[in-house]
């Protein structure tokens, strides 16, 4: 920039990464120059997919601790509705048909 003309301070060139290719394009967008990777990269991960036990394993222990965190979150009304739609599912989920196990109740 200096030899462009522009007045460049010494403390603003001190403060410029070593890693920058240039320093700020018309977008305002910073552009970085990748450092070399010393170690390389990590290898791939297996491609092979979980088995059923293995996936079952990670998704219950999983879902509780997300299951526990939530219900921690949760105000009470909260946890009420989140209980009434569970029974919801689980009365549609059963062999009986859902209107023979509806219990209405009309007052009078």
């Amino acid at each position: 920039m200096r030899a462009d003309g522009f007045d460049v301070h010494d403390e603003d060139v001190a403060r410029l990464s070593p890693f920058v290719r240039r320093h700020i394009n018309m977008h305002g967008r910073y552009s970085f120059q990748l450092p070399d990777l010393l170690g390389g990269m990590r290898p791939l991960r297996d491609s092979t997919p979980p088995t059923t036990s293995e996936y079952r394993q990670f998704s219950v222990a999983s879902n509780a601790a997300m299951n526990a965190a939530t219900r921690a979150l949760m105000s009470g009304v909260e946890r009420r509705a989140a209980a009434r739609d569970r029974a919801r599912k689980r009365a549609a989920s059963a062999c009986w048909p859902a209107k023979a196990r509806t219990i209405r109740w009309a007052p009078g």
